[in-house]
């Protein structure tokens, strides 16, 4: 991310003393701060590790203000002796901002105020990152973060949230669907959505466009592998436009990362990554076979401790709720007190070359919202109390009646569920903490490449055919090797030789909330075991809880870790929020 953004208006003067009230609820210490002034408002944008954005994430000139946030893959030619929002403001003056954006490959928002006023924000295809917005009485605001919008519809101070929201941590989809969030009047940006508010002489609102959907087949749906590898290696090569910031990779033994791999080699850029890390032992399975990658590429191998590791479990659990601004499982936990001033790259949002698809739902609409709303899907592990269960199905009703609207075909709704649940709302929130304040890019994704997989047949992308068809054209060795516990379906390589055999082992996805129970766990039951009404019990079924506490003290499975800890970070929220932003420190 690298930088924060709020755009308000309020009929008057432009109103500093309410930007700098609500900047308290940054999620870094910022390193630069600028002012804009728009009709009838202010732009205010605060960014640290400008290395990442070639000196600036705002340009400001005659044509108009355009901040972004996140990366953005330039054009080839554009040049790099300008900020990355030079160039960026270039496009969206030359082509148009519907026109730029739908041209862009990324993973951003795009806010642009032009000469009249006129505003306009949206983000990458996916909404893998956050664009909120909300008005309250004479200010309307938008923002990549949702305590800031909150704050500036509430003079500066954050109000109370809606409980309810956070019942989604220990549902069974784990992360909300729509477009609502805990704060009244705050929603997020759908994918496939822009902002636009009109400029002078216009009676101005904030409106939400509807953009061309690009989550399903279009008309011509089958570009060359060969030309969906260059948009990979066009995308992977954005971080050799960027000469003075540090890239660290994220490649562990699956096919997400090592796509990403592909993508650097094929574009001739893997040096610039000064080492591969992860936070796992040695002995990991992942780190055995992403260890064996990095020696034939000759990139360093590094072992990072969790935060989980380096913080007492309060703060840190403080620390999570503030920084992913309370929407995301505390079992993964977040919230660091300073990050390495360098760049990450990872295989994210890469599930979605990957089939989701329910059989069960070929049955039609009526299965469908059976399985949504009235089976156990929402409540699969028993712990939300009636109200929240209501209120999560209300939900999921209102989204499914969307879902069909849209004319979306049965088969086609789980994997729907996964882009706009599981990557856009959880993903994405996770990326609300870890690319606060760097720049973690994700060069998998792109529009061509969606349209490419979903023109497969059902059997092509349960076999992740896209995986397969990007790793080979890399070189005629990474295909081959080996991952962790999974490998290329057998028929998919029948023109070629079989990869070796995969690396196997014990593994466990969830080992540092593990370890926290291990330091921490009587501290934790403690606390969920207190009686003090903060509204817990409201949202979490006490017997359950008392059930799930006698658990944990014989055996810690997964899934508990995963309900224990979501319901910590439920239950320290409820108790208030702690600002605690992170710093970033020299590497």
């Amino acid at each position: 991310m690298g930088a924060c953004f709020l755009v308000t208006w309020s009929d008057g003067e432009p109103d500093l003393a309410l930007h700098e009230r609500a900047a308290r609820w940054l999620p870094f210490v910022p390193e630069h701060t600028s002012r804009q002034p728009i009709l009838d408002g202010l732009m205010s944008v605060w960014s640290v590790y400008g290395e990442a954005a070639r000196g600036s994430y705002v340009a400001a000139d005659a044509r108009g203000v355009l901040a972004y946030h996140g990366w953005w893959a330039e054009p080839a030619a554009a040049p790099t002796d300008r900020s990355v929002a030079e160039v960026l403001l270039d496009q969206v003056s030359h082509l148009g901002f519907d026109a730029a954006l739908s041209d862009l490959d990324g993973d951003g928002v795009l806010a642009f105020v032009d000469a009249s006023g006129a505003f306009r924000a949206g983000t990458d295809f996916l909404g893998a990152s956050h664009l909120y917005f909300g008005q309250r009485g004479r200010v309307t605001a938008v923002s990549n973060r949702a305590f800031l919008v909150a704050a500036a519809l509430h003079e500066g101070t954050l109000p109370g949230f809606d409980a309810r929201e956070l019942a989604w941590l220990v549902s069974g989809p784990g992360a909300p669907v729509g477009d609502q969030t805990a704060f009244e009047g705050v929603a997020l940006l759908g994918p496939y959505q822009t902002l636009a508010r009109p400029g002078r002489d216009t009676a101005a609102h904030l409106r939400v466009l509807a953009t061309q959907r690009r989550d399903r087949p279009q008309a011509d749906p089958r570009p060359r592998w060969d030309d969906l590898f260059g948009d990979l290696k066009r995308r992977a090569g954005q971080i050799g436009r960027l000469a003075d910031a540090r890239f660290a990779l994220t490649l562990t033994g699956g096919k997400d990362s090592r796509a990403v791999l592909a993508g650097l080699v094929g574009a001739g850029v893997v040096h610039r990554v000064t080492q591969n890390y992860l936070e796992s032992e040695p002995a990991h399975p992942d780190a055995v076979a992403a260890g064996h990658l990095c020696a034939h590429y000759g990139l360093p191998q590094a072992y990072r401790k969790t935060v989980m590791e380096t913080l007492p479990w309060r703060e840190s659990q403080a620390r999570h709720n503030f920084q992913v601004e309370l929407v995301f499982n505390a079992y993964d936990r977040k919230g660091w007190r300073d990050v390495p001033r360098e760049s990450t790259l990872g295989g994210n949002y890469g599930e979605i070359f990957k089939s989701h698809a329910r059989l069960s739902l070929a049955l039609g609409p009526a299965e469908a919202r059976r399985f949504y709303t009235r089976g156990p899907w929402l409540n699969r592990w028993g712990l939300l109390a009636r109200p929240a269960r209501n209120y999560l199905r209300g939900r999921m009703e209102a989204w499914l009646d969307g879902v069909l609207a849209d004319g979306t075909p049965s088969m086609a709704i789980h994997d729907r569920w996964h882009r706009e649940c599981r990557m856009h709302r959880w993903v994405g929130q996770a990326m609300q903490a870890d690319g606060a304040a760097i720049l973690w890019m994700h060069p998998l994704p792109g529009r061509r490449l969606l349209s490419r997989y979903l023109a497969l047949p059902l059997a092509e992308r349960e076999a992740h055919r896209v995986h397969f068809e990007l790793i080979r054209r890399c070189d005629d060795w990474l295909w081959r090797q080996p991952f962790c516990q999974q490998r290329w379906s057998a028929w998919l390589t029948t023109e070629h030789l079989r990869p070796g055999r995969c690396v196997d082992g014990p593994t466990t996805a969830i080992e540092p909330a593990a370890q926290t129970w291990a330091q921490s766990g009587r501290e934790v039951a403690a606390f969920l075991r207190e009686r003090e009404d903060d509204g817990l019990l409201e949202l979490i079924d006490a017997t359950a809880l008392a059930a799930l506490l006698r658990r944990m003290e014989r055996r810690q499975s997964n899934r508990d870790l995963t309900s224990v800890f979501g319901i910590a970070g439920i239950r320290a929220a409820l108790r208030g929020i702690d600002v605690l932003p992170m710093a970033m420190v020299a590497k």
